[in-house]
């Protein structure tokens, strides 16, 4: 048992050190935060396939998490042997030898479990893109104006040299048309890069959308910009590019709503009417959405119930804000089962 304590030890000291809980661990990998925890306390072995993924989900070598026990990396080298078996390869792998393989040759199998961890945190990389291409539109957006400008640009080119003899006016404007659809092209190339690079951490990593970046600079705040509530500037600077227009758009209707239904006042007749969204509408005049996105600015460590709906950020920023009890219960609306319309 202490060969899995060790391990288990180590598992806990590498998780701490990428500054994750095991509830976030254990979500990774597929197994409940208490197995997680039994694990890290010697409480159970582990090797094999699960070896194999929490090693991907800390960015780790296998070898790392069982250095010292030759029996787990064995496990894990048997568990990518029979995948590797069970996609087909030919030769198969000698899988009855693995024991033997891990004794004689740590090296070659710290190997072969290190690339083992990368394709598969590849392999998640190209499912992840291929169901981004389907429901993100930013993503699909930038893949379309990428491949339209190389389009135009081939186009233009191929003209000018299949046509020597074209009109001197019809030339220059075939060159302006490339010169510009090279500069949009530039554009559109930084823009995806930008959105496809990320920094790794725990293996290879995807880069947030504009509104997955826009979303989280507003949880930071819980949706509530108090400096707009007193009439001052923001104190935090706005994301950059696309994630910061929608930000800008989600501020411009909040400090409208707060000059329509100043915090002190809505928050007194909010308590008073049992935070009734249709009776502060007609106290206040004012239509139901901006009734409903005051609401869910109240601060809920002033008597005021907290928000049990959190509609996710959108393209129209201004309109991703949560609802307090009792307009609403707690739901969380489904995934998207099929791809985006495409315009």
């Amino acid at each position: 048992m202490a060969e899995g304590r060790t391990t288990g030890a180590r598992l806990r000291d590498r998780r701490q050190e990428r500054g994750l809980r095991q509830a976030d661990l254990a979500r990774r990998v597929g197994i409940s935060p208490s197995y997680l925890n039994r694990i890290e306390h010697g409480q159970r072995r582990i090797g094999g396939k699960l070896l194999l993924d929490l090693a991907a989900a800390l960015g780790l070598d296998p070898a790392a998490l069982a250095e010292g026990g030759e029996a787990q990396r064995a496990e894990a080298l048997r568990a990518v042997a029979l995948e590797a078996e069970a996609a087909g390869l030919r030769p198969a792998p000698e899988i009855a030898r693995a024991e033997e393989m891990a004794e004689r040759f740590p090296g070659w199998t710290a190997l072969i479990l290190r690339q083992s961890v990368r394709i598969e945190a590849l392999s998640r990389r190209v499912s992840e893109l291929a169901g981004r291409l389907d429901h993100d539109h930013d993503l699909a957006r930038a893949l379309h104006q990428v491949l339209s400008g190389v389009t135009a640009i081939r186009s233009a080119a191929g003209i000018l040299a299949d046509s020597p003899d074209l009109d001197r006016d019809w030339r220059e404007r075939f060159l302006h048309n490339i010169h510009d659809d090279s500069e949009a092209l530039a554009d559109a190339t930084r823009a995806l890069v930008r959105f496809l690079e990320a920094p790794e951490r725990g293996g290879v990593a995807l880069a947030a959308s504009p509104a997955e970046e826009a979303g989280r600079w507003l949880e930071a705040r819980d949706y509530r910009l108090p400096e707009i509530e007193r009439g001052e500037a923001l104190a935090d600077p706005l994301p950059s590019g696309a994630a910061g227009e929608l930000v800008a758009a989600f501020v411009a209707r909040y400090a409208a709503d707060a000059a329509a239904l100043p915090l002190g006042p809505f928050a007194r007749a909010a308590r008073e009417m049992g935070h009734e969204p249709a009776m502060l509408a007609r106290a206040f005049g004012q239509p139901l959405p901006r009734i409903l996105r005051r609401l869910a600015a109240l601060p809920p460590d002033d008597g005021h119930p907290p928000p049990v709906l959190r509609l996710p950020m959108g393209r129209d920023a201004a309109s991703s804000q949560a609802h307090r009890g009792p307009v609403l219960s707690p739901f969380r609306g489904p995934a998207p089962s099929g791809p985006c319309p495409r315009r």
